[in-house]
């Protein structure tokens, strides 16, 4: 070609006409990575990530006198990391998500200038060198690896560190009190190292009070909240869940009036919701699932959130009804309750909560009428009523629903017939409906069903053959019915069965040949029945 490289996609050049900068940043690449850039004399920056590359990375990558920065991640590289054996100028080395192992080489240091060093989400592993820590770090991002030992205490002498990222990974030993000297953070995440224990540093909320995010997750960590982090005013995320903590939540949390999502769940807190929650007036997520909290979730509470999009409080000792204003929360898109000793209603407002797409009140002691105002969530994609106290027909509009995905209302008191408007529900793929009081017989079928369960109702009639004419069907399931038919050979057809339940009902006649030849049925229950003949 004769146009100048210079004016190539993903070339940049310098004043003097040199490459100064190849990305190739999602390019569909294939191959080994080639060494071939590093013999440009002005090469400073070179991109490819998010390719297919594979390979090793080559050596001169590590001893280039000209490269200032490297992104390889997201690819498929392998081997192991060269020593730096010569002064390098890399200031910045993104290897995140590939394939790479071994250890993390002592040398690094040769790269004095390194202030950006990701190697997230490869299979690296033994200690982490010292000398990484000479370096003038700000963002080290190292989990998704292997690696061992305690937290290096001259990690804290790394006084320019932005952003801090460890795990996961296998480290032992307690949460360094060291770490509270780092006092320019703005990022702290230690996720997914089972064996780290001790308990939460006070020192961390009164000198980390730069930080934006904390994230201390999936530990042994145990003890309760320090008092102390309430000082932490500028954080805006707050990760505590899948620990070991425990007490109550304290009500100083309500200071930290910048918080976007609290993560909580997965601990043994106790208590009740602290009134103070309130005063989270932004939040977004707030996760309290999976602990032994107890008490009500007050109004005047939820009334006050008004960002709140996600609310998790299942697996608790909750009681009391749902909020009414819960539902008028303009962003409000994810409520589960599940799992606790909630009463009451599921209230009218819930027609208003129009990006409401997953509600969950599974397991609790909920009762009365399923409001008609249930058809005005048009975005509910997920609707788990299953095991409370509803009494009612099913009303017509929660027909509606055309983005549900999901639906059980198993294990209640529903009575009256099922609909055949059902059959509208065009993206329904998990259909349960039983046990129930339901008369008449099974309506016309959904073609994107993948699991229906229509067990313990008191349905009669026949299986339809139309139900041999679902490719996506899993889990086929109308036990303990009334059932009085043959059952169809059309059931020969679901490729993807998995299981097929019609036990206790009053079919009669042989099993179908064609259901012997499903070569993907692991489970086949008939029995209790009026059948005959021999097993296909």
């Amino acid at each position: 070609s004769e146009k100048s490289i210079c004016v190539w996609e993903g070339v940049e050049c310098n004043d003097n006409s040199f490459v100064r900068t190849l990305n190739l940043n999602q390019n569909r690449l294939t191959g080994q990575l080639s060494d071939a850039p590093t013999l440009l004399n002005a090469i400073e920056g070179y991109y490819v990530a998010s390719n297919n590359l594979f390979g090793s990375i080559p050596k001169s990558y590590f001893t280039n006198g000209s490269l200032l920065s490297v992104n390889f991640s997201d690819n498929a590289l392998s081997g192991e990391l060269s020593s730096f054996s010569q002064r390098t100028k890399l200031t910045e080395m993104n290897l995140a998500m590939n394939s790479l192992k071994g250890s993390v080489p002592r040398s690094i240091n040769n790269a004095a200038d390194l202030t950006i060093f990701n190697v997230e989400s490869n299979a690296f592993s033994g200690t982490l060198p010292d000398s990484l820590f000479d370096l003038p770090l700000t963002d080290l991002a190292i989990g998704g690896n292997v690696f061992t030992g305690t937290t290096p205490v001259a990690l804290s002498g790394v006084s320019t560190l932005t952003s801090l990222s460890l795990g996961p990974n296998l480290f032992t030993g307690e949460i360094a009190t060291s770490l509270s000297e780092l006092t320019n953070l703005v990022q702290l995440s230690m996720v997914g190292i089972p064996d780290l224990g001790g308990r939460l540093p006070a020192s961390f909320g009164l000198s980390l009070t730069n930080l934006v995010e904390l994230s201390i997750a999936e530990t042994s960590v145990e003890g309760d909240i320090p008092l102390q982090f309430s000082l932490m005013t500028n954080l805006e995320i707050l990760r505590l869940n899948n620990n070991s903590l425990a007490r109550n939540i304290p009500s100083s949390l309500g200071l930290l009036t910048n918080l976007e999502s609290l993560h909580l769940n997965g601990n043994a807190f106790s208590g009740t919701v602290p009134s103070e929650m309130g005063s989270l007036s932004i939040l977004q997520e707030l996760q309290l699932h999976s602990n032994r909290l107890i008490g009500t979730i007050p109004e005047e509470i939820v009334s006050l959130l008004e960002k709140l999009q996600f609310l998790m409080v299942a697996r608790n000792k909750i009681d009391g009804p749902i909020p009414v204003s819960l539902f008028s929360l303009e962003m409000i898109g994810t409520v589960d309750v599940g799992f606790n000793s909630m009463t009451g209603v599921i209230p009218p407002t819930v027609g208003d909560a129009l990006y409401l797409n997953s509600l969950n009140v599974e397991n609790n002691f909920m009762s009365g009428r399923l409001t008609k105002r249930i058809g005005e969530a048009k975005n509910l994609g997920y609707l788990n009523l299953k095991s409370n106290q509803f009494v009612s027909d099913l009303p017509m509009e929660l027909f509606n629903l055309k983005q549900i995905i999901e639906l059980n209302i198993g294990d209640n008191q529903f009575i009256g017939t099922i609909s055949e408007d059902i059959s509208k529900l065009n993206g329904l793929s998990r259909l349960t409906l039983g046990p129930n009081l339901f008369t008449g017989t099974i309506p016309s079928t959904i073609s994107s069903l993948s699991q229906i369960i229509i067990s313990d109702t008191g349905i009669e009639g026949s299986i339809d053959t139309s139900f041999g004419m679902l490719p996506n069907l899993e889990i086929l399931e109308f036990s303990k019915n009334q059932l009085r038919s043959t059952i169809p050979s059309e059931l020969g057809n679901l490729k993807n069965l998995v299981t097929l339940n019609l036990e206790q009902n009053f079919l009669d006649g042989t099993i179908p040949e064609a259901i012997g030849n499903i070569s993907t049925l692991q489970q086949i229950r008939l029995n209790n029945n009026l059948l005959e003949g021999g097993i296909p």
